[in-house]
């Protein structure tokens, strides 16, 4: 099973690559979502507007995942709004009964904008996971490109991004999720910053909602334009299948 509401995302569960302990099984899955505010480590790729979400994803016997996750969005107020394309790969393997691993990469694409297109970026994550409550990921990024609040403008550098989160279940469906991530973006925008969430997840059968806190440190909005990061409250209905 495959813990997160996106790729990439600072969502209920901040990591990018959420791995689980249970035994890798042959099949199809996928989400439908609709989200308050897309939330990419703290900033938003929505205008704080909310957003429609899908993701399809295969995981084979031996351990290996692909899909593709789309969502829309929206990277600036003079930007238009388009559609994010993301594709990724990965593979999963169980160290113990109560220990995973995951590795996988990503590409994020913008193929329908052109200005959008500008900041497509590649990643490589590295994911622990214990028990399907406690995750910890590590992630590079090649070629990220920023502009930051000073017009400054960085194509293809690298950035480091590092995530501890928690999901504990309460009572029946309900489960507290938690979680703090790190973007060090010192490469490419001269600065790093932290992001973390707190809230809560109520799952009904196929469907879950998902209420967060989302915040981010004062040094995030420095990155692409006022009021792109900040403290937030992001609610997501998303259908499993």
């Amino acid at each position: 099973m495959l813990h997160r509401c996106h790729i990439g995302l600072a969502c209920t569960l901040l990591s990018s690559a959420y791995v689980s302990s249970s035994r890798a099984a042959d099949f199809w899955g996928g989400s439908l979502d609709v989200t308050s505010n897309y939330l990419v480590r703290g900033l938003s790729f929505s205008n704080d507007d909310p957003a429609l979400q899908g993701d399809i994803h295969y995981h084979s016997p031996a351990g290996w995942l692909a899909g593709i996750f789309a969502s829309t969005a929206k990277l600036g107020h003079d930007i238009p709004a388009t559609v994010e394309l993301d594709l990724y790969l990965g593979y999963t393997v169980q160290l113990s009964q109560d220990w995973a691993a995951r590795v996988q990469a990503v590409h994020y694409g913008f193929p329908w904008d052109r200005i959008s297109r500008h900041y497509e970026y590649d990643e490589f994550v590295g994911a622990l996971a214990y028990r399907d409550s406690l995750f910890f990921t590590a992630s590079w990024t090649p070629d990220i490109t920023t502009l930051t609040a000073e017009a400054a403008y960085r194509p293809n550098r690298s950035a480091f991004s590092y995530e501890l989160a928690t999901h504990l279940p309460l009572k029946g469906a309900l489960a507290a999720v938690a979680g703090i991530g790190y973007f060090d973006l010192s490469d490419a925008a001269d600065l790093s910053y932290w992001y973390w969430n707190a809230g809560l997840s109520y799952a009904v059968g196929a469907v879950k909602l998902d209420l967060a806190y989302v915040g981010t440190s004062s040094q995030a909005e420095d990155i692409y334009y006022p009021g792109m990061a900040g403290d937030r409250v992001v609610a997501t209905l998303s259908y499993h299948f």
